[in-house]
């Protein structure tokens, strides 16, 4: 009797070990390359103060978004909280910030900064703007603040 069980669970678990790749990870597609007219070929980015402008291709007229950076440091402060990440070339290390609680709205929309902060590639303008840019799109343009 325990052999026909043992023989049964055999030929199941011989099955099992071959590989399916259709389960292994995929290679990720590559990254659409930035538009080189709009953006300098430099990476360097000015230390400084910016503000947010721009949101989406649309002026952006909400809470003041700041950022500042100091060599590979930044922090500034969202439309509810602070926040500080690191510059590492032409991308910001994830961003962490303090957990105040506000207006809906305006929590929906500093998720959506923060999230565009860290998924995209910074670069200068040639008009002096920081543009944050995901997927070949400008998501967030700053201008560099007097301060």
């Amino acid at each position: 009797m325990r052999l026909p069980v043992f023989m049964l669970l055999l030929c199941l678990t011989a099955g099992c070990s071959q590989q399916d790749d259709t389960l292994l990870p995929q290679p990720a597609t590559p990254p659409v390359p930035l538009d080189p007219v709009s953006l300098k070929s430099e990476v360097h980015i000015p230390d400084g103060t910016y503000v947010l402008r721009t949101l989406n291709s649309q002026p952006y007229s909400g809470p003041d978004v700041t950022l500042r950076i100091s060599g590979s440091r930044i922090n500034g402060k969202g439309p509810v909280n602070a926040f500080h990440a690191n510059l590492l070339q032409d991308r910001i290390s994830p961003v962490a910030s303090t957990r105040m609680a506000g207006d809906p709205n305006a929590m929906e929309l500093e998720t959506t900064i923060f999230g565009f902060l860290e998924e995209a590639s910074l670069g200068m303008t040639d008009y002096g703007e920081l543009a944050v840019r995901q997927d070949g799109i400008a998501r967030l343009i700053f201008l560099r603040s007097e301060n």
